[in-house]
């Protein structure tokens, strides 16, 4: 399914989302675009379908990995994947409601627990670009990228404390992290506004970072870009994205590829195509002519007889697979007839003696055809 949105964003989740959690939101998605609630809705049964696309692939480990490294257009020719036509294969109405109902009240799973507030937690992803030129995405390259980030703060060491100081019990929660509000027949409960959810605060905050036990700082690092990837794809490099809470570990950043145009060459898939111009003699004679391609020259024959913009094709000439299968594109040559503006007046002599023997349609059957076809038509005209 052609899909240019997120499939993180389309269920709603973190990029270090658990299976648990991807599956917790699918499940939410599903049951608010399923077509049994939105019968003939076609724009929701076709984010049904996206969001069926984005779950296949990311409950998959293998398919996930490829996606959050490469993007979508990594998964070209994997396999598998949704139903572009339907979603028999995906939890019906009635199953989705069942596993929902069961998680809200325990199951026996232990499901509905949180996490708790002390324990370590994975940073944020970050996401930054580099730029490479058309031969760097053929070939692969390593480049050095330059980026700010989070990291905990070597004084209070995440703390968010002065030294000698410590957090206390929040006075609006008790120390619970959440708050209650309505009245006995209906309420909600919601993180507590003060501690934010943390169910403590810091008397004296750290002066390095203000309290929040995180500095901004910045990072270089050698991302190795892969041959064969195509613009827009990502490159992950695990563990260097903001630094985690409670010593947690750190998110990754992904790295989003531009590819600058090619004066020569055009880029499809992993195939490649180049436009070179003929004369008329080339074309109807025939003649050799050097190529250029990804890895140099190669000389090609023009056949003799060739039409305008014929397409020639040099196999294994376009681009590896990104993901390293070993497969490799092709690359096409158009080749385009060039009619001069500017001739000489000798140039122009041959080409009127090369006219004059083009009027008996000598060599020309193509043209011979088309006028009796033509003055069959004017006859035809004439007489009705």
């Amino acid at each position: 399914m052609a899909n240019s949105t997120d499939f993180y964003e389309l269920l709603g989740v973190s990029r270090t989302a658990s299976p648990d959690e991807l599956k917790k939101a699918y499940k939410k998605m599903a049951l608010k675009y399923h077509p049994d609630r939105n019968p003939g809705d076609k724009a929701a049964e076709e984010k049904f379908k996206q969001i069926n696309e984005a779950y296949e692939t990311l409950s998959n480990p293998e398919k996930r990995q490829i996606y959050d490294q490469y993007g979508a257009e990594g998964l070209k020719g994997f396999g598998g994947g949704a139903d572009a036509q339907g979603y028999g294969d995906f939890p019906d109405l009635q199953s989705i409601l069942n596993d929902m109902f069961e998680s809200a009240f325990g199951g026996g799973r232990g499901r509905g627990r949180t996490r708790s507030r002390t324990a370590p937690q994975q940073g944020a992803d970050l996401l930054t670009s580099a730029t490479v030129t058309f031969r760097e995405s053929y070939t692969g390259v390593t480049k050095d990228i330059s980026f700010s980030r989070s990291s905990t703060c070597e004084v209070c060491h995440g703390t968010g404390a002065e030294e000698g100081s410590s957090k206390k019990q929040c006075p609006t929660c008790k120390g619970s992290g959440q708050v209650r509000q309505g009245n006995s027949f209906f309420s909600i409960t919601q993180p507590c506004p003060t501690c934010h959810g943390e169910g403590a605060i810091i008397e004296k905050p750290c002066k390095k970072c203000h309290g929040t036990g995180f500095v901004k700082d910045s990072a270089t690092i050698s991302v190795q870009i892969p041959a064969g990837i195509e613009d827009g794809m990502k490159v992950r490099v695990i563990g260097q994205g903001n630094s985690g809470m409670n010593n947690g570990p750190r998110g990754n950043v992904y790295v989003s590829v531009r590819v600058k145009p090619d004066d020569l060459f055009v880029r499809e898939d992993d195939d490649v195509y180049i436009e070179i111009p003929m004369t008329y003699t080339q074309a109807v004679l025939g003649d050799k002519i050097d190529v250029p391609t990804l890895d140099g020259s190669v000389t090609m024959t023009i056949p003799a007889g060739t039409q305008p913009n014929t397409k020639m094709r040099l196999k294994d000439k376009g681009f590896p697979d990104v993901q390293g299968r070993g497969t490799r594109g092709s690359e096409y040559v158009i080749l385009k007839l060039e009619v001069p503006k500017n001739i000489s007046d000798a140039h122009r002599d041959a080409i009127v003696k090369l006219k004059e023997f083009e009027s008996e349609n000598q060599g020309h059957p193509g043209i011979k055809r088309f006028l009796e076809k033509a003055k069959k038509w004017f006859d035809s005209l004439k007489n009705s």
